[in-house]
Parts: structure tokens; sequence; C-alpha cells
């Protein structure tokens, strides 16, 4: 295993991550900008239409966040491969880590990329103000309703894959790794995995922000560098991995 390649791999994967999830708070917590008061008595259309200032101004830091977030998922397919690759631990246990690691990567990165491209539509035309104005805004409405859900259907299944490979993941560690990153594997699985419980049940909405913020933003990148730091430390001279 090229001990180079791994650590890069783990950087772009850690650094992808911490931004996405700086922005990612940035945009919930309204800094950069803040959504319209608009009043009980607006439709639906006016509510929309009143909110695309709003939308326009928030577009490049939520463009960010979800290009970013593809990327850090996407890094976690090599990286999953990489880790798999230089464990020692034999059996169904260590590819079903890197399996649940990989469909994690992939889910993640797909939601991430068709949730930015179906917004960036919207953003480039919001209606073409040719006579049937309210029909537009309207079925655009619905139209991101439907990419939204199933967005968030992705990402939670990402998210859940991801933990639970995490936590598939800590027999693969170097039988010399610190007690504090099996720990750190662990603690980071299981935040993914409670962030997605959260979501299902409906409920402490800031609390869901603050898990995603903390998995991403700071036990995901801590974790990928580490655990990489280890395994390139416990490699054979040549780079060799297990062969069981």
């Amino acid at each position: 295993m090229p001990r180079s390649a791994f650590a890069a791999i783990a950087w772009v994967l850690a650094g992808a991550f911490f931004i996405g999830a700086v922005l990612f708070l940035l945009d919930r917590l309204n800094v950069v900008a803040t959504p319209p008061t608009l009043p009980d008595t607006a439709n639906l259309v006016d509510r929309i239409v009143g909110s695309y200032a709003y939308r326009s101004a928030i577009w490049p830091v939520f463009l960010g966040t979800n290009v970013l977030f593809a990327i850090g998922f996407a890094a976690i397919v090599p990286f999953a491969g990489m880790l798999g690759a230089a464990s020692h631990a034999a059996g169904v246990g260590r590819w079903s880590a890197v399996g649940l690691l990989v469909v994690g990567g992939v889910l993640g990165a797909l939601a991430s990329l068709m949730i930015a491209g179906a917004v960036a539509v919207t953003i480039e035309v919001p209606y073409c103000d040719c006579g049937f104005k309210e029909t537009e805004v309207v079925s655009q409405s619905w139209a991101l309703n439907l990419f939204t859900g199933a967005h968030d259907w992705l990402v939670r299944g990402a998210w859940l894959s991801s933990g639970l490979g995490l936590l598939a993941a800590v027999p693969l560690l170097p039988s010399k790794a610190s007690a504090n990153l099996r720990f750190m594997t662990q603690l980071t699985g299981l935040a993914a995995v409670l962030a997605v419980a959260i979501q299902l049940l409906g409920v402490l909405d800031a609390l869901n922000d603050v898990l995603t913020g903390l998995s991403a933003g700071i036990l995901v990148p801590i974790w990928a560098v580490w655990t990489a730091r280890t395994v390139s430390a416990t490699a054979t001279p040549d780079g060799a991995g297990g062969n069981g």
C-alpha cells in the first residue's frame, strides 16, 4: 500500500468534510444570509418568490457545502479499500466493513451532487415570466421537494452505512493501534448512526445539526488522518498489507 497515497486521500477526506461542515453550519446559523420574514397572509407563490433573493445569496455556501461533502464521501471509497488491503484481519468481517464504508461513500457523493444540480437550475432560471408564473413556481417547488426528499434519504443511508462500517472497521486497525484510536473509531461511527436516528425520529433539529457538524467537521477528519498515520507507521517496509 503506497503510504503517501493513503495519507493524501486521508487529508482530502478530512479537509473536504471539515470545510464542508463549516459551510454547513454557516448556512444553518444564517451567518451569510438571513431568510426573509414574510407575512402570514402570503400564499405559497408569494413565499417562494419572496425567498429568491435569499436563495441566491446563500447559493455559493450551499453549493460549496455539497461539492465538498461529495468529495469527502467519494474519498471514503479508496480510503476504505486501502484500509481493508492493509489489514491483517481475516474473514467476512473485513470486507463487510469495507463494503459498508464504500456504500456510504457512494450514496453520500451521489446525494450531494444530485441536490446541488437540482437547486442550480432554479437559481439560474427561477421562472420565465411568460404568463405562467404561478404554475412554474409551484411546479418547481414540488420538483425540488422530490429531489430534497430523495437527497435526505440517500444522505441518511450514507451516514448509516458509513457509521456501521466504522463500527465494523475497529478490528481492521493495526494490532498496535492505540486504545484511543479504537475508541475514536467507535465514537465516530456511533455519532453518525445517532444523527440518522434523530433525523428519522424528527425531533431536536438543532441537535441533529450539532451532530452533523461534529461528525463531519471534527470526528471524521481526525479519525481519517489518525488512522492513515497509524496504518502507515505500522505497515511493512515494502508497503504490503496483510494477506488475510
